[in-house]
Formats: C-alpha cells, sequence, structure tokens
C-alpha cells in the first residue's frame, strides 16, 4: 500500500470477501482516487492515477477488509501522513511513515518492522507471547509491557522522535 494522506484501517470481513473502499469527504476528479490491482496473489494500493500529486486537501479513508480465511505473509504501508490502523494477523508487517499514528493488533507475527519520523505507535499483541524488540531512536521513547522474550517474534522499530508502546 502507498498512501500520502488520510486513514488506512485494516479489518476482517463478516464474510469470505476481501473489500477495498475509499472514502472521500468531497468530490474528487477521478484521477485522484485511489486505484489497486491483483498481481500474483498481491493486492498493491495506490493513492491516485500515475502521476497525480494533487490531492484537493481532501480527507480520505482507505479500509480493507480481509476474510479471515486468508492467511497473510506480508502488509506493506508506505505513507507520508496517515493514521493506520491494523487489526489483522501477517507473518510480517513493514510500515514506513512520516507522520500520524500507528496502532496495530495482532495475535501472531513473526517481524514488525517500522521507519518512522514523528509517528507514535502502539502494538497490542492478543495472544501471550514474547517479543524481541529492537529500538533505535534519536529521542522517543519505549514502554514494553511484555516481558517475556522470544527471538521468534521481532519488533524493528527505528524512529527519528516517534514512540512506542508494546502491551498485551
Amino acid at each position: 500500500i502507498n498512501y500520502l494522506l488520510g486513514h488506512v484501517y485494516f479489518n476482517y470481513s463478516d464474510n469470505n470477501n476481501l473489500y477495498v473502499s475509499e472514502t472521500i469527504d468531497r468530490e474528487v476528479n477521478d484521477d485522484i482516487k485511489m486505484r489497486y490491482y491483483l498481481n500474483d496473489g498481491i493486492l498493491n494500493i495506490q493513492p491516485s492515477a500515475s502521476g497525480r500529486r494533487n490531492y484537493s486537501k481532501a480527507n480520505r479513508d482507505l479500509l480493507i477488509k480481509v476474510p479471515t480465511s486468508y492467511s497473510l505473509d506480508l502488509i506493506n504501508i508506505n505513507s507520508v501522513s496517515s493514521n493506520i490502523a491494523i487489526n489483522i494477523d501477517s507473518s510480517e508487517y513493514k510500515i514506513n511513515t512520516v507522520s500520524g499514528s500507528i496502532e496495530l493488533r495482532t495475535s501472531k507475527f513473526n517481524k514488525i518492522t517500522c521507519n518512522v519520523v514523528s509517528t507514535d505507535t502502539e502494538i497490542n499483541i492478543l495472544d501471550d507471547i514474547g517479543v524481541k524488540v529492537d529500538f533505535d531512536t534519536g529521542s522517543g521513547k519505549l514502554t514494553n509491557n511484555i516481558s517475556l522474550v522470544d527471538e521468534n517474534h521481532l519488533i524493528k522499530y527505528n524512529s527519528v522522535s516517534g514512540n512506542l508502546l508494546i502491551k498485551h
């Protein structure tokens, strides 16, 4: 997912269908609306038609609903200033953003990588598992409420000034 402005939400769907939708708070040209395509089992989402940079300062919400029967290998998000809320499981998460917030709820994962500038992040681990944390920051703060260390569940967080909260 490449999404520059707005909010990005991941949730499970109520049925066996995958949904991708965008809501925008005002009327905009079709060429600045979100684009998506499926290629070899990989869902790609772009913020607009190729070459467009003007997003009309509209408030945008991107919603992705995934069936519970799907097994996801990777969620990869590149953003500039989006609030990101993920409430589904994946083996790996890669999130790169400048600002906004990240809220991630997962019951199982192998690796979470966040490269941020001034983003505050909350990772809520739903299962009773341990984590290994690699936290690199200029002035951010780490709060890790999980005392058990497990090398199989790595959280790598690189930040200029963003805070990271890890909890059950």
